[in-house]
């Protein structure tokens, strides 16, 4: 089975009516509608179609062709992870949703614990989209380890993830490649939002309404707060792993905690 799913085709087909083109992805996913999973998908990055201009997303990415280098990268990257075999989507990113194209330079992700996807805008140099494949294929490989149902996914393990994955980022990649918000805040301050709005709150999962307002810093939180903190506490917990990714990925999210230091 191929890796990367030949979502060119489905994109020169079916590439005007994103709705009809999430037929394909019906059977990887469990009792949900071509409607939700595209509406789903589109919360993290998926085009829509203008009605100015309906295939330009489309046109764009087709021509690029980055279906065969994201193959090379995915199997290069999954031989050195030792990690499970999933299908890999790609899909263009909605470029007019101007946050997500600043913040995420372009490019964008969504990893469960058997499939990948992919988001991606024009004019992307490879190194980039190996950081992204990187970030997300390594949260398939941490989900796969926890093995918990996506319900019972906490704060505190959403937040390690985000953490662990950066880190993997800045080994396989570069620090230049780590995402804008890992420089966003200095440690003192990820320190007392830890405390002040991390710790009561570390153990609420997605069905809280707090859960996404402290994962990504909504309604008048610090932004990519709980993605900042959560780096924040893997980098604390390194120095105690003898600075080995490895070591740190086996730990539960819990116990990353025992690391976070006294505040001053």
């Amino acid at each position: 089975m191929l890796a990367v799913i030949d979502t060119k085709e489905w994109l020169s087909q079916s590439g005007e009516n994103p709705i009809q083109l999430c037929e394909h992805l019906v059977k990887y996913f469990k009792g949900n509608s071509p409607r939700e999973i595209y509406d789903y998908l589109c919360l993290y990055g998926m085009y829509k179609p203008s009605i100015f201009n309906r295939n330009k997303e489309v046109n764009q990415l087709i021509e690029l062709d980055y279906w065969s280098e994201v193959d090379k990268l995915y199997r290069s990257l999954r031989k050195k992870q030792k990690g499970p075999d999933i299908p890999v989507f790609i899909f263009p990113i909605n470029q007019r949703e101007t946050r997500m194209m600043e913040e995420n330079k372009g490019k964008s992700g969504l990893a469960f614990y058997d499939k990948l996807f992919m988001f991606l805008s024009p004019n992307l140099e490879i190194i980039e989209i190996k950081a992204l494949l990187t970030h997300e294929y390594h949260h398939v490989c941490r989900l796969k380890y926890l093995n918990k149902e996506e319900e019972s996914m906490t704060l505190l393990d959403a937040m390690v993830l985000e953490g662990l994955a950066e880190l993997s980022v800045k080994e396989e990649c570069g620090e230049d490649q780590n995402a804008s918000w890992t420089r966003f805040y200095s440690d003192d301050q990820l320190l007392k939002w830890y405390n002040e709005f991390i710790e009561p709150n570390k153990h609420i999962t997605k069905r809280h309404p707090k859960y996404h307002e402290l994962l990504f810093g909504l309604k008048g939180y610090p932004r990519m707060l709980g993605y900042a903190v959560g780096l924040y506490m893997v980098k604390q917990a390194l120095p105690k792993c003898k600075h080995s990714l490895q070591s740190l990925e086996k730990l539960m999210s819990e116990e990353y905690c025992k690391y976070i230091p006294s505040e001053s």
